[in-house]
């Protein structure tokens, strides 16, 4: 939800998300497969608002983060949770159909990573509370993205050196990148990947969706220190 990697490989992709959230709020459901009005998805789920800040499909990847491209003041009551909006998502015809059509009025803002796998095309949609962007990115490049509701833009600028040390130094394959969003940083435990600010907010999760010759979901729950691992190949069957 609050720090999204994306790295493509040989016929696919890496999608790796920190969650870093209140931690006194209800533990969110590991991923399982809903069918749903947008098709089968798998995706955890936030008990509090039924949506979730990740989610996979045959067709598309979804990760959200919290907030566009500055911060923002919470002004709600907001009509719905974000977290819909990532499983609204799938009753669209695509990435253009949904940011033409999906009424974004009092949601707040957040910025949306679409991975079309079919396609082999990636999109970042970010809504600011009054007006939408939506812009394709290179599949060809890595990016890392982290939430300016959380980081400011100076430690997101050191948290893109980090990035691209670690893609310089590293053989970017699973393992690798989920030990960098689990140890990646300087030691500071409020800017680091895993971070935790005095009992505030803390990363909790690390989901990782990989896609290529086999379609994976991992799911590391931190506080629990446990780690799930689906091979969904044969779900969409």
């Amino acid at each position: 939800m609050c720090t999204v990697t994306f790295i493509p490989q040989a016929g696919g992709f890496i999608l790796t998300s920190n969650r870093d959230e209140d931690p006194n709020r209800e533990m969110a459901l590991p991923p399982e497969l809903y069918d749903t009005d947008g098709g089968k998805l798998i995706f955890p789920k936030d008990p509090r608002g039924g949506g979730s800040w990740i989610c996979t499909s045959s067709s598309f990847t979804l990760c959200l983060l919290n907030g566009a491209d500055r911060f923002h003041e919470k002004r709600g009551p907001y009509r719905h949770s974000r977290g819909l909006v990532v499983l609204n998502f799938y009753e669209y015809d695509g990435v253009e159909d949904f940011n033409n059509r999906y009424d974004l009025t009092d949601v707040e803002p957040f910025t949306l990573v679409v991975v079309d796998h079919q396609q082999s095309v990636l999109h970042q949609l970010r809504w600011n509370g009054t007006s939408r962007e939506l812009r394709r990115l290179n599949w060809n490049q890595a990016h890392i993205w982290s939430s300016f509701t959380l980081y400011p833009e100076k430690i997101i600028e050191q948290r893109e050196q980090w990035f691209d040390d670690f893609l310089a130094k590293h053989s970017q394959g699973q393992e690798d990148v989920l030990n960098f969003h689990r140890f990646g940083g300087t030691g500071d435990i409020q800017h680091d990947l895993v971070m935790s600010r005095h009992g505030r907010v803390m990363t909790i999760s690390i989901t990782q969706i990989t896609y290529g010759s086999t379609h994976h979901i991992r799911y590391y729950d931190l506080r629990k220190d446990s780690m799930s691992d689906q091979v969904l190949n044969e779900v969409w069957q």
